[in-house]
């Protein structure tokens, strides 16, 4: 039996591993890929409507909190 460290390891090393029961696959650990392009054009469609819709940036929004 591989303990979870181990498979961790493999991860790292870019090894994706099918976890099975009884021979059954019931999960899948794979290495994590973080797609910055992805999350850069979300951040600047956040940055581009506000935060809540409203067009109000964080500061904004912090100090419209702290009036109630």
């Amino acid at each position: 039996m591989i303990r979870l460290p181990e498979l961790l390891a493999r991860a790292e090393r870019g090894e994706a591993t099918i976890v099975t029961s009884n021979g059954i696959p019931i999960a899948q650990i794979v290495p994590y890929q973080r797609d910055v392009a992805k999350a850069q054009a979300a951040l600047a469609r956040i940055r581009s409507y506000g935060l809540d819709g409203t067009g109000l940036d964080l500061r904004e929004l912090i100090e419209s909190a702290r009036r109630f």
